[in-house]
């Protein structure tokens, strides 16, 4: 979680207000900043996907009944 909200303060939110700049500048492209909002929103959408899914990886690897039932092998132990 702490990583979606430094995402938000370091590259979404400086980058929807300098789309937004620039829209101001150019107000006639009403369709290229909604489409460009929309990509940057789909990039949040991503990142928060993959964070959560790295998180629920990393609590399932470290579950105590799961690490039970781990078996560890060597090559050099022969089988």
């Amino acid at each position: 979680m702490e990583d979606i909200i430094n995402y938000l303060a370091e590259y979404f939110i400086p980058k929807l207000f300098e789309l937004k700049l620039e829209y101001y500048k150019n107000p006639t492209s009403l369709a290229d900043f909604a489409i460009a909002t929309k990509e940057e929103t789909d990039k949040l959408g991503r990142e928060i996907l993959q964070t959560s899914i790295e998180e629920m990886d990393r609590l399932i690897k470290s579950l105590p009944a799961r690490k039970r039932k781990w078996v560890v092998e060597h090559k050099a132990d022969g089988r």
